[in-house]
């Protein structure tokens, strides 16, 4: 059985976000996965353009702070997530109007959808918890964040 955390690595856990705009986080966390090769290059740009066009036509910031960028792609070599933190917050067109904080990007690949909804839903019951909520807005170390994690089986 795998666990939310076996599809993090901590390259791709940014506890301080750079990014002030929705356009600069999908940026910032999204070369998350090329750098650690789970989007070629060649076709990052595309997946990049792809995370965008999916946000204009449908955001995924929900609410209490949290939001969830998923993608399936041609360019994704195996799927993956990507954990953000951003102190400030930013504008993602959540459902309540308030800034997100929270992000975990989703990245897939095209075939077999069924494990990615299976993921997303299981992300999303993450967030179902307000506590949980509170300390991942607190997670201080990576340590701290699989530790929360870890309890969240696939």
């Amino acid at each position: 059985c795998m666990k939310i955390s076996d599809f993090l690595d901590e390259n791709r856990i940014i506890l301080d976000l750079r990014a002030k705009t929705k356009e600069e986080l999908l940026n910032e966390m999204g070369k998350t996965f090329k750098d650690t090769g789970i989007v070629d290059d060649s076709g990052y740009p595309r997946f990049i353009e792809k995370l965008n066009n999916r946000e204009e036509t449908c955001s995924t910031g929900f609410q209490d702070g949290v939001a969830i960028p998923h993608m399936k792609a041609r360019a994704v070599k195996k799927m993956a997530l990507a954990f953000g933190i951003s102190k400030g917050g930013i504008d993602f067109d959540a459902l309540d109007k308030m800034p997100s904080k929270i992000f975990v990007m989703i990245a897939a690949p095209k075939e077999n959808p069924n494990e990615y909804l299976k993921l997303l839903a299981k992300v999303s019951e993450i967030f179902l918890d307000e506590n949980n909520i509170k300390k991942l807005m607190e997670v201080k170390t990576k340590e701290e964040l699989y530790g929360i994690l870890d309890k969240y089986e696939v």
